[in-house]
């Protein structure tokens, strides 16, 4: 068996788009979304937690998200992270699909145990610790232990695997951009978008990437990482049959940098843990095609949201813009590990 060496191709010379401005981010807008409950919400989160109307709650928003709004809930002692579910979230994830899917991981301890739930709000166990940052990813203590969590993920049974979720999210996304006026989004048309995710769909059929059970937006904020050392996921709205690769991508990919030496260890630790058919060359491969595919997901994300959300559409066209030129720049990957993964059989 030889050694898998790390090497970065050069890209093809119409793939080299020079990138003028730093990629922005929710930080880098000064508009700001709704961070309140409303009086209705207030309301059905006490008769799902079956405290009297007069109790009062504490509500502490966590993060101003791009999707969904999460807050941290207090009352008499007791702690609950509640999470309110947006228009386009619905368009994406069913919400008794993902109280099954808590329930299920939560007996593995993989994620936080669910509450309960009413209309599109969901309550589930609140986790003191923090949330890893793209940083984080660079330490090999926090490779190996993230490795091994997401090892037991890919490994749950999953029914349905012969169709990965993300051309189902896709096509619903696209769904939403075809009445849009002009249709067109920041000098790209939605016919371009079409053409583009029907390519792309086609060309990962071709190669057979496999599907398992997966996170479905496996950031590094999305992981949890305790005092005692403890790793958990959160925000497992989009979880099920999907590619191992775009999950393990998007945990080390970055709008500045990428970390190989940090993915290899974290892929060997991977491949251990779960005793994988796919070697650690075939592993990396597999994340590397998936990365052009983390940014055309962002970008038709974004797209998305620049309809639906009135005070943040200049944020999301921003961002959309800046995920459309990730995705130009990183396609040509597609065609390089595709043929790769077809080398190794």
């Amino acid at each position: 068996m030889h050694a898998f060496v790390l090497s970065r191709p050069e890209r093809p010379s119409y793939c080299k788009v020079r990138q003028t401005r730093r990629s922005p981010s929710a930080t880098a807008f000064s508009k700001k979304v709704a961070t309140s409950l409303s009086v209705e919400d207030v309301d059905a989160i006490k008769s799902i937690l079956n405290y009297k109307h007069s109790v009062k709650l504490e509500c502490a928003q966590f993060t101003e998200g791009f999707c969904n709004q999460v807050f941290k809930v207090s009352c008499g002692g007791e702690t609950f992270v509640v999470k309110k579910y947006s228009k386009l979230s619905k368009l994406r994830c069913d919400l008794l699909s993902c109280i099954e899917m808590h329930k299920t991981l939560a007996e593995r301890g993989i994620c936080p145990h669910y509450i309960s739930h009413a209309d599109d709000i969901i309550v589930t166990e609140y986790l003191d610790g923090r949330v890893l940052r793209e940083e984080d990813m660079k330490e090999l203590s926090f490779c190996k232990s993230t490795a091994k969590l997401i090892s037991r993920l890919h490994s749950v049974h999953v029914e349905g695997r012969e169709r990965a979720l993300i051309w189902k999210w896709f096509h619903q996304m696209l769904m939403q951009l075809r009445p849009l006026e002009g249709g067109m989004i920041a000098g790209v048309g939605v016919k371009e978008l079409e053409d583009e995710v029907f390519k792309v769909e086609s060309f990962f059929k071709s190669v057979h990437l496999p599907i398992c059970f997966c996170h479905g937006d496996l950031k590094p904020s999305n992981v949890i990482y305790q005092q005692d050392r403890n790793f958990k996921l959160i925000d497992i709205d989009l979880a099920g049959p999907n590619y191992r690769g775009f999950d393990t991508m998007k945990l080390f990919r970055t709008t500045n940098s990428f970390y190989d030496e940090s993915l290899l260890s974290f892929l060997q630790e991977y491949q251990a843990e779960k005793n994988s058919e796919m070697n650690v060359e075939g592993l990396f491969y597999e994340a590397q095609m998936c990365e052009a595919l983390t940014w055309l997901e962002a970008a038709l994300f974004f797209a998305t949201l620049v309809p639906m959300n009135g005070e943040t559409s200049q944020r999301n066209l921003s961002l959309f813009e800046d995920r459309w030129l990730h995705y130009k720049q990183t396609q040509w990957k597609f065609v390089y590990y595709g043929k790769l993964l077809k080398d190794i059989g």
